[in-house]
């Protein structure tokens, strides 16, 4: 890992922290408010119990100040309610950036073979620091015939690791399969936590590109 990297991977977890911090500050923060409010509100229907019905005027009076103080700490709340969820909207934003940021290294190369008349479907890592410590597929195939949707079998495979700067084969046949629409369901496993991404493909166009970590012309697909 790079110095500026490891710099940045600093920053990013110190962050995280700050925020977490915070949220824990106002959530409490609200509670507390929220008692106060809730003790408020008792006092008010206390001192409305207490007295006279004659004595009305008396007792508006002697809540007045409560009712204000009241009214203060509602306000209050409020604004601790929208920061709540202000730190909670961020927090999952960022969890969504974090995502992406997790796949955006990898992705599906498709690989023309016209030699044999076959192609490759890989899985490609081009990170320089995540591994995938497992992974495991949902597969089928699909096309339109007569107004009809013919369907193949669906086929389940599992690979194991898949390290920075290397790929894995997830299948390869003639080319006659790629008539049909190809279709992919796959979990990886990053950091202990299972993320779900997909992609389809069928007959490309084009010759495609050389493609990074692969070293070979092909077709990049987009996990989504």
């Amino acid at each position: 890992m790079s110095y500026n990297r490891f710099l940045k991977k600093k920053v990013e977890i110190r962050l995280a922290k700050i925020i977490i911090e915070e949220l824990k500050e106002v959530e409490e923060n609200k509670l507390r408010i929220d008692k106060e409010i809730e003790g408020l509100e008792a006092r008010i229907a206390e001192e409305r119990e207490c007295l006279e019905y004659e004595e009305w005027d008396t007792i508006e009076k002697r809540i007045e100040p409560i009712k204000k103080e009241l009214a203060e700490m509602k306000k209050i709340q409020k604004i601790a309610e929208e920061r709540l969820l202000e730190i909670r909207k961020k927090k999952l934003t960022e969890a969504k950036e974090k995502e992406k940021s997790y796949l955006k290294d990898i992705f599906a190369a498709l690989v023309m073979d016209d030699k044999e008349f076959e192609y490759q479907l890989y899985l490609v890592n081009q990170s320089d620091s995540i591994s995938c410590s497992r992974i495991s597929s949902l597969t089928g195939a699909f096309e339109s015939a007569d107004d009809d949707l013919v369907e193949t079998n669906r086929v389940e495979k599992e690979y194991g690791l898949l390290k920075p700067k290397s790929f894995i084969l997830l299948e390869e046949d003639t080319k006659n399969w790629l008539d049909m629409t190809i279709w992919y369901v796959l979990d990886i496993y990053l950091e202990g936590k299972k993320r779900t991404v997909s992609f389809s493909f069928r007959y490309p166009h084009g010759t495609g590109e050389k493609l990074p970590v692969l070293e070979k012309v092909g077709h990049k697909i987009e996990l989504k």
